[in-house]
């Protein structure tokens, strides 16, 4: 996660202060660069729920269980 600089990680404050650096020079810069910081994470959080789940298919969810009452009940308990 710290790939998509979410506040608390460490390429949030490395950009954050970019933004800082940026606003002292141009305010249009500083809003195009947070939009495309913005826009570069929204992308990555797709990318990645597409790499890890792939294309549900409704005929092989309706097929297979993931766990079974048994199962669910160990988990939960």
């Amino acid at each position: 996660m710290a790939n998509i600089a979410l506040p608390g990680t460490s390429s949030f404050v490395g950009e954050f202060l970019i933004l800082i650096g940026i606003f002292k020079v141009s305010i249009a810069i500083t809003f195009l660069s947070a939009i495309s910081m913005v826009l570069g994470g929204a992308y990555s959080l797709w990318l990645l729920n597409r790499v890890i789940f792939g294309n549900l298919k409704i005929q092989y969810i309706k097929k297979y269980d993931d766990i079974n009452l048994r199962e669910f009940f160990y988990l939960y308990l």
